[in-house]
């Protein structure tokens, strides 16, 4: 025979453990169970079963928890900022082994090492062993030197012979050949394209015809489409590495990365490599790979030797797509427990280096020095970024000051991706090729 349920008191007071005991007097919690007689009929293998019914309500003081949650206001911050202080300090003591090591000769270490550091006058002793040197001494090298990779990759070249014209595209940060010159798949049949150049700003409605090649959807839209309507031009992309953490958590090492400067040297060198500078360049830049080709126009011109100053002699034209000129707002943005990458650092709003590298750009084409057709288009729509949209370039930071402006109602990344070769944003590109080249 089943024992029945003893029936509880009708009201209740819990008790609850917390580790801040100390404040549970602030929250005034009540706790009523309400059980019902209602019984079910027990058989030989079923035990009678009470049917419970239990409500709990929550009353909370409201000036108590006040000052609940003035208190988690105050010890909160303070946490986060001893925890950060911790974090930055352990760093200090990695990298100051990590210069010990990397002056370690591996010839003369034993099976076991004993290597003393002092940081802030406590002694840290460790021990390590032989491959642990090595294997630490290698990925100090790679951080050093995997950062730096620009690769230039030739699309099409109808050889030495044929060839009048180089064309050069530059993604932006994140991007890459087969993610930033796709083709567009947005679903506008037309364009209201705003001319921003003229004192009345005009707007008209540019028709988009469909391709009559019936052509399976580009992947990279460069590489399929210019071998067409430009068969004497060599097409070349140039794809960079970006930092995989634009904001970078604090516990994180931190890469040792070349900034903008360097690393147009690095696409300059691979561009004369290629023979680039006999014939006529132009330039295609999405937001920062337009940075870069100011960047790599400006060392080009400033350098003396010939190889290089080819490279902007022979410069006929660039288009411009959304390239923050004066930097993106976005970028500075402050997180906690979050450090920009160089990449953001060097596109922050009226940042020294864009504004530096924009009136060198500005005075080599007032001097002439820069004799070139330029065209900019601008993004008109906000952006998708994960669940708001924002504005990624503004149309002040997206004039070059110089040449062709454009609106396009398309977002920061579709304003590279023509929707087919009738598209505005491609026949512009076309009609700047073929007028100055020296066909």
């Amino acid at each position: 025979m089943v024992e029945p349920v003893p029936t509880p008191p009708r009201c209740q007071q819990v008790s609850m453990l917390s580790p801040l005991s100390y404040l549970i007097d602030a929250v005034n919690v009540s706790l009523e169970a309400d059980l019902s007689s209602d019984e079910t009929i027990c058989t030989e293998d079923k035990p009678t079963v009470k049917c419970v019914r239990i409500s709990i309500s929550y009353r909370f003081i409201f000036s108590k928890v006040q000052v609940l949650s003035s208190y988690f206001g105050f010890v909160v911050p303070v946490i986060i900022s001893i925890y950060y202080s911790w974090v930055k300090k352990q760093w200090q003591i990695i990298d100051i082994i990590k210069k010990q090591l990397s002056t370690v000769q591996l010839d003369n270490i034993y099976p076991k090492v004993l290597l003393n550091v002092i940081p802030v006058g406590d002694v840290l002793q460790i021990t390590i062993n032989n491959w642990l040197v090595k294997g630490l001494l290698d990925r100090l090298h790679e951080e050093k030197c995997q950062e730096k990779i620009v690769n230039c990759e030739v699309l099409h070249d109808p050889g030495s012979e044929l060839r009048k014209a180089d064309i050069i595209f530059v993604h932006g940060i994140k991007g890459a050949l087969e993610k930033t010159w796709t083709q567009g798949g947005w679903g506008l049949t037309r364009l209201q394209v705003l001319n921003l150049r003229e004192e009345k700003q005009t707007t008209w409605e540019v028709e988009i015809q469909e391709d009559k090649n019936s052509d399976p959807k580009s992947i990279c839209w460069p590489r399929d489409w210019l071998p067409k309507d430009c068969p004497y031009a060599r097409v070349i992309a140039i794809n960079y590495t970006t930092d995989p953490y634009l904001w970078r958590p604090v516990w994180m090492p931190k890469h040792i990365r070349s900034g903008m400067s360097e690393r147009s040297w690095e696409m300059i060198d691979s561009l004369v490599d290629l023979g680039v500078g006999k014939h006529s360049i132009f330039w295609v830049g999405h937001s920062k790979g337009g940075l870069y080709v100011k960047q790599v126009l400006v060392n080009a011109c400033e350098s003396s030797e010939d190889k290089y100053k080819d490279l902007s002699n022979k410069t006929r034209g660039v288009i411009f797509y959304s390239v923050p000129h004066r930097g993106s707002i976005l970028a500075n943005l402050r997180i906690p427990l979050l450090r920009k990458s160089i990449e953001l650092c060097e596109v922050q709003k009226d940042c020294k280096e864009v504004l530096t590298l924009h009136h060198k750009f500005k005075e080599l084409l007032n001097s002439q020095d820069l004799a070139i057709t330029v065209k900019s288009f601008i993004e008109t729509r906000l952006t998708l970024m994960g669940f708001v949209y924002v504005k990624i370039v503004s149309e002040e930071s997206a004039d070059a000051e110089v040449g062709e402006l454009y609106g396009i109602p398309l977002d920061h990344r579709n304003i590279c991706k023509p929707k087919n070769r009738e598209c505005f944003l491609y026949k512009e590109l076309v009609k700047l090729i073929q007028t100055n080249s020296e066909v």
